[in-house]
């Protein structure tokens, strides 16, 4: 999208720096006019909550301006959304530099009601906060196959979730997560990696068993199962390990085999000391899609960079854990029996959409109307039997089924949707009629007269074993045939099993899901302590990554530390002991006012080192910026940060539970 700048303000902070605030219009390429700035013309705010592990923080830009006389202001209050976009920059040797971007939101809008001059204020959003209006990225085989492909590692996803805002930003990466033998991986180690046609389904983002996460659902799950945390800093996002963001030196030491310290956190501590910066390695993807590893001392002290104001530093201690836990959630192991079972994808493949073989012409894929979801089959006019067809590529197909239908009528509230549901085993079709909920040769076709004009209609049946019939021969084919009537639409429809299939030495059996929670307990072995923390529940997993990766494992996770020691640990194991490491002792969260007396302002992706003196105050490592309100007037930036404890791993026995 085309932005030009439309309005201007340029100012000085109270210790010089340069600043500029600009307001950009959409598809404008006129005069640029000048704004009238008030007390506190800018003020960037970033928000969390009490938990040092939320995933994302998110960001306001409140402004403050003056009407006057001579200023000449949009209706902004009457604005699209979008049509304006705020751009705030610091001039750092001789060039502006952007330090937060976002969109005007204009249901915000304030102004005194008098004569000029009148205060106005605005805010702007990053919108990390409207994530949830937006679908999860899919992603199809560039062979020309219509089998649904999500094989990308878990950045390809976080990048295709925030362009849905718009806002053509940088990523910058720094997880020290990496595969066993490749610490280029990096973040990269790869979620999905299936390469055969059947396993390609997304199972592990599904909410429930019948509907996708939405953007923002699956953006925390990614962040949460590679422990990290997302927010926008100098016009960038930021994606950095909840627990291990710090001196790249240490870790190549750990790598390589180098380290020759007895202790991490000493050597971290000797390397503040010592070298009074803090460098840390980024794995950087442009907005266009080109990568590059950069490196940047991203270190503030304290009272030599950042002076404390108001006499209002504090220093909380929060408690020590004596039990960590991470829990995958299992239950969303279905087997899809159609590949776009929900109808997302739509895009046409040798004439298939996706899944959906449409063979009667008055049947389409629609966008036109309201829906439940990317796409709706349409009826143009009357039907009859209208297939919608797919062929399992899976063997063995048998077990118990759920078969639903979301269906809606734009002027035909007495019409009926219908469907016909079959399995061909080679020799003979069944199908299954659900007035008895039984399978019969004879072809029987459901009928639903729940139609309500206007209204959608959801129908759920739960399907018998298939495989009884024909003394459990193999399905190799089903089929779902869905009837209805002009101006009709059927959203989401298929076939999904909840039950899942083995066959052993050619006997077949069913085995019902009674397992759906599997918990990582970390519990430490010395030390008594009541404290414990559950990380929020995963519904991705290292059973979902095993079953269905063919061949990468994800039980082959190292941080450099275990390079060192030269071991391999699950996700799920590593994630509660980030957690446990962290609070082997009481964790000091500071709080502050602090004035800036460098040229370059506190952005949250900083670290901060508290450093008076070992006569006085030193913290052994700096700290995490949980928190930061930054009024750019008046140099002051209102902090929340806490020190993490990532040294060597805290004595801990882990058991692996599983719950229904």
């Amino acid at each position: 999208m085309s932005y030009g700048v439309k309005f201007k303000l340029e100012f000085d902070d109270v210790a010089e720096k340069q600043f500029k605030l600009e307001i950009l219009k959409f598809n404008y390429g006129g005069t640029v006019l000048d704004l009238v700035g008030g007390e506190n013309p800018v003020q960037i705010d970033w928000q969390s909550d009490d938990d040092i592990y939320s995933p994302i923080i998110g960001s306001t830009c409140k402004i403050q301006l003056y009407n006057t006389d001579t200023t000449n202001y949009d209706d902004f209050y009457d604005a699209d959304e979008r049509e304006y976009q705020v751009k705030i920059s610091v001039k750092i040797s001789g060039f502006f530099t952007t330090i937060w971007k976002g969109w005007l939101v204009n249901d915000t809008y304030q102004e005194v009601v008098q004569s000029n001059p009148f205060l106005i204020e605005l805010l702007a959003i990053d919108g990390l906060g409207i994530l949830s209006n937006y679908t999860i990225p899919f992603y199809t085989k560039s062979s020309g196959s219509d089998v649904v492909e999500n094989v990308l590692p878990p950045n390809a996803y976080i990048q295709d979730v925030l362009n849905n805002l718009g806002l053509e930003l940088d990523f910058y990466y720094s997880n020290e997560l990496f595969q066993d033998g490749s610490e280029s991986s990096n973040i990269y180690f790869s979620i999905f990696s299936s390469t055969d046609d059947d396993n390609n389904v997304p199972y592990g983002f599904m909410k429930d068993a019948s509907e996708f996460m939405n953007a923002e659902e699956l953006l925390k799950q990614i962040l949460n199962f590679t422990h990290s945390r997302l927010f926008q800093s100098f016009g960038r996002w930021y994606i950095i390990n909840k627990s291990a963001y710090s001196e790249q030196s240490i870790k190549d030491d750990l790598m390589d085999g180098s380290f020759s310290g007895a202790s991490v956190r000493a050597a971290e501590t000797t390397s503040l000391q010592t070298n009074g910066t803090e460098d840390i390695k980024f794995k950087k993807v442009t907005f266009a899609g080109v990568s590059s590893d950069v490196t940047f001392d991203m270190l503030y002290q304290i009272p030599s960079d950042l002076t404390p104001l108001k006499m209002d530093l504090t220093k909380q201690m929060l408690r020590p854990l004596n039990r960590a836990t991470f829990t995958n959630s299992l239950q969303n192991r279905q087997d899809f029996l159609n590949p776009n079972p929900f109808l997302e994808w739509s895009t046409p493949r040798s004439g298939v959409y996706a899944g959906w073989d449409l063979s009667n012409s008055n049947v389409t894929f629609d966008t036109s109307e309201p829906f439940k979801t990317n796409t709706s089959f349409k009826w143009s006019g009357s039907a009859t039997v209208t297939s919608n067809t797919f062929t399992l590529v899976k063997q063995n197909v048998g077990g118990y089924y759920k078969f639903k239908i979301i269906y809606l009528s734009l002027s035909n509230p007495s019409g009926a949707i219908q469907y016909r549901l079959s399995g061909f085993n080679g020799t003979q079709t069944v199908y299954f009629d659900e007035s008895d909920n039984t399978f019969h040769q004879l072809s029987v076709v459901n009928n639903q007269v729940e139609t309500n004009e206007f209204i959608w209609v959801e129908h759920e049946v739960e399907i018998p074993d298939i495989t009884p019939h024909s003394s459990h021969t193999t399905y190799t084919d089903c089929k779902i045939e869905i009837i209805g009537t002009a101006n009709d639409y059927v959203n989401v429809c298929g076939v999904f099993r909840d039950i899942f299939n083995s066959n052993q030495v050619g006997l077949y059996s069913t085995i019902r899901a009674d397992v759906n929670q599997n918990l990582f307990e970390l519990t430490r072995n010395t030390g008594v302590y009541s404290a414990e923390y559950s990380a929020e529940e995963s519904t991705l997993s290292d059973f979902i990554f095993v079953n269905y990766s063919k061949g990468d494992s994800i039980t082959s996770v190292r941080r450099p530390y275990d390079e060192f020691l030269n071991v391999s640990k699950r996700l799920s194991e590593i994630i509660p002991r980030y957690i446990l490491n962290d609070h082997r002792s009481f964790i000091p969260r500071y709080e502050g006012t602090l004035y800036n007396n460098t040229a370059i302002p506190l952005m949250p992706s900083n670290k901060v080192w508290i450093n008076f003196g070992t006569s006085v105050l030193q913290e052994p490592v700096s700290c995490y910026v949980d928190a930061l309100s930054y009024n750019i007037k008046a140099n002051e930036s209102k902090v929340i940060m806490h020190i993490p404890n990532q040294d060597n791993d805290l004595g801990a026995t882990l058991k692996q539970k599983f719950k229904s």
